[in-house]
């Protein structure tokens, strides 16, 4: 039985927030990002979908019951938090916030471009797919594939792995 999720977020989809005139995020990108931290609050515990922005990497400061949008540490902390739950919620199949439906025994497929000047990508990735080299990998789960592309020359090579892969798992 085939499983439709519909429309899924994209990261440029915009959400325009009440009350937001000169938020200083807005047409200086990304040089604002840190000088216009004091325009949020606080980044929530739980995005909008459900997922956990702490637990995997410890965040570092808190302000205003959430993660210190000031703390460049607690920020990237926060979001691979988010992805890290994200994927384990989805490999469980358990129903995303915002409406979306869970679909159980998904096997998730991860690609790296250009993750090696970024500390902790590959890890997390290889998390998100629950690749048998992951520290966190679950034979309770499907068993994912973590596929790396140091360039966009690589691509067509990490492309094919998965297809391969997926042609395996279809047989």
């Amino acid at each position: 039985m085939a499983h439709s999720v519909g429309a899924q977020p994209l990261g440029g989809d915009i959400v325009e927030v009440p009350n937001s005139s000169g938020c200083r995020y807005d047409g200086r990108w990304p040089g604002s990002m840190w000088a216009g931290a004091q325009d949020v609050k606080s980044i929530p515990l739980t995005d909008y979908y459900g997922n956990k922005t702490t637990g995997y990497i410890p965040v570092g400061a808190y302000r205003n019951g959430g993660i210190d949008p000031s703390d460049p540490l607690s920020v990237s902390a926060a979001a691979f938090n988010a992805a890290d739950d994200a994927g384990l919620r989805i490999r469980k199949g358990v129903p995303a916030g915002g409406g979306l439906p869970g679909i159980p025994d998904v096997t998730v497929f991860t690609l790296g471009l250009g993750t090696a000047g970024i500390p902790g990508a590959d890890t997390l990735l290889l998390r998100i797919s629950n690749a048998t080299a992951s520290s966190s990998y679950d034979s309770l789960q499907a068993t994912g594939l973590y596929t790396i592309a140091p360039t966009k020359d690589d691509l067509t090579d990490a492309f094919n792995k998965i297809a391969s892969e997926i042609v395996r798992l279809a047989q």
